[in-house]
């Protein structure tokens, strides 16, 4: 090889060495920088929990944690997460904050005490039953159920947990609804809460019935007030549906509802009609009809399968129904037949009609023991004839003048 080809390549050589050294050359000084950053770095962040001292419970899939958000405490979660005891969150073993691991540690402890705390009372209902049943509390409810599954009008069945929680988020929003219509200031709730007791047995309903509210009821008992309590079960016989057992809930929570307002007073033992009449408002404003009572010691009703807004329409224009005059001072339970259908109709007008809010102060001027007359003059500026009168004009303004299709069948008993 001659000379200059040697220097040729040696050339070569120094030029690729040349052009390495400019392009890491800037690193030289780039790098030291990104190493101090690193020597900064606060060796106490945490990366596994982000330095927050908890970690992902991985019990709580996408499902349960929404169903679980809108609930207080829920029995099954509790007992089933066998990890982290119904807490939606792990401490983070060996943080690299010590304090925060201490933190979420005494967090957890309190937590772990509350719920075994909620459990126990709620496990005296399954000691008194036999049973073992679930319970969650929310925001206004406590509700305790033994119901295997539900099957909804969509054909979607939820089993035991599920159907707990779809109950639970029904009540919820009929809570909200109510208070909404009305326009209710919560400070004029006196009592926010309501105990539910929802069964798949009779004999477990009429032993709860019993010993919470000192009835003997084959279907529902409650006991409005403080305590607030709704016993009943799922009786396939009258109640074969989700819809037939979610509006008989509808019909009874709501009389809880109204208790609970301004005063604990019932409206049942002097305004009847507007107990009763405000239930079957709800039975409507949700599913259209309206079939359940609560008269379990009368004669059984047959209401199913009726028009009542055809119906109501046909005794106003033959002056078939009974006066307001006659049914304004009668309790809920000496309601029957047809003053059912007129007590819902004497609502369906004041709260369609009228301005829902006098509705309100109706109920006040009950609850200060006025009598029904008096409380209508001093709520709607209406005495008995002129009630009647417009209630009357509403109707025939109003309802349906032709009846509905027959949907055939049988009427069930509608004394629940």
């Amino acid at each position: 090889m001659t000379e200059k080809a040697m220097c040729g390549k040696g050339g070569l050589r120094s030029r690729r060495f040349v052009r390495l050294l400019l392009f890491f050359f800037p690193l030289i000084f780039v790098l030291p920088p990104f190493e101090a950053a690193a020597q900064k770095k606060d060796p106490t962040k945490c990366p596994k929990c982000k330095s927050t001292g908890k970690l992902e419970n991985k019990f709580f899939t996408p499902r349960i944690k929404e169903m679980e958000s809108k609930v207080l405490y829920c029995s099954w979660v509790v007992e089933k997460d066998k990890k982290g005891h119904g807490i939606p969150w792990l401490v983070c073993k060996r943080c690299r904050n010590p304090g925060l691991e201490e933190r979420a540690r005494a967090e957890q402890k309190d937590l772990m005490l509350k719920n075994e705390k909620w459990i126990a009372e709620r496990r005296k209902t399954d000691k008194l039953l036999k049973e073992d049943l679930l319970h969650v509390e929310t925001e206004h409810f406590i509700i305790t159920w033994s119901i295997p599954k539900i099957v909804t009008s969509a054909k979607k069945t939820y089993r035991a947990h599920e159907a707990l929680h779809l109950y639970a988020d029904r009540l919820e929003t009929f809570y909200a609804d109510f208070m909404d219509l009305f326009k209710i200031d919560p400070k004029t709730i006196r009592n926010p809460k309501h105990n539910i007791f929802l069964f798949e047995k009779q004999k477990h309903n009429l032993a709860a019935a019993k010993h919470y509210t000192g009835l003997n009821s084959w279907n529902a008992a409650y006991l409005p007030g403080n305590p607030s309590i709704l016993v009943s079960w799922q009786d396939k016989a009258n109640l074969p549906t989700d819809d037939h057992f979610h509006r008989h809930l509808i019909h009874h929570v709501s009389h809880l509802l109204n208790v609970s307002y301004y005063r604990m007073e019932w409206l049942s033992a002097t305004a009847g009609w507007a107990d009763e009449g405000l239930a079957h408002f709800f039975e409507f404003r949700y599913f259209g009809l309206a079939d359940n009572t609560c008269d379990e010691e009368g004669e059984l009703e047959e209401l199913s399968h009726s028009d009542w807004e055809y119906q109501v329409r046909m005794g106003v224009e033959k002056g078939t129904l009974p006066s307001f005059a006659e049914t304004c001072n009668k309790s809920t339970t000496a309601l029957h037949g047809k003053e059912h259908q007129v007590a819902w109709s004497y609502v369906d007008f004041l709260l369609k009609k009228k301005e829902p809010a006098r509705f309100l102060a109706f109920m006040r001027a009950i609850k200060t023991r006025k009598p029904c007359r008096d409380a209508i003059k001093e709520a709607y500026s209406l005495n008995v004839i002129t009630f009647q009168k417009e209630w009357e004009e509403y109707v025939l303004a109003t309802y349906r003048d032709k009846p509905l299709p027959s949907k055939g069948g049988r009427p069930r008993r509608s004394g629940r």
